[in-house]
């Protein structure tokens, strides 16, 4: 059963993964932690904004969504180079289930044959 892994680990592109790792964990660190630094989103319940207040809450939530689309775009980024490493691992993983496929048919094979090389 070892045989199978290591033929898959070995067609695995590993020099890229680890090269791209740097990266992706860079950027879900940030990620991470500009999640964690949120403000507290308002609950609804308090009282209306004064007028002399609405320009000044404006700004914020314009700021807020300006933040919001960046931490989108992060985010989009990061599950475009999460999904890439994906697509590789899964290449690597297919030339390995048909590098073992074309193993076992030549083990069928040499099986065959030695079987009535014997018999002979």
């Amino acid at each position: 059963m070892a045989i199978p892994w290591l033929t898959v680990l070995q067609a695995v592109p590993w020099s890229e993964v680890l090269a791209q790792a740097p990266k992706v964990v860079d950027a879900a660190g940030k990620l991470w932690r500009r999640t964690r630094q949120r403000a507290p989103v308002p609950d609804g319940t308090a009282a209306p904004p004064s007028p002399e207040e609405l320009p000044e809450r404006l700004l914020a939530a314009e700021n807020r969504l300006a933040e919001l689309q960046q931490e989108l775009a992060e985010s989009s980024e990061l599950l475009k180079e999460l999904a890439d490493q994906n697509a590789q691992l899964l290449r690597g993983l297919e030339a390995g289930r048909q590098r073992l496929r074309r193993l076992q048919w030549l083990l069928g094979l040499t099986a065959l044959l030695t079987l009535a090389a014997l018999l002979r």
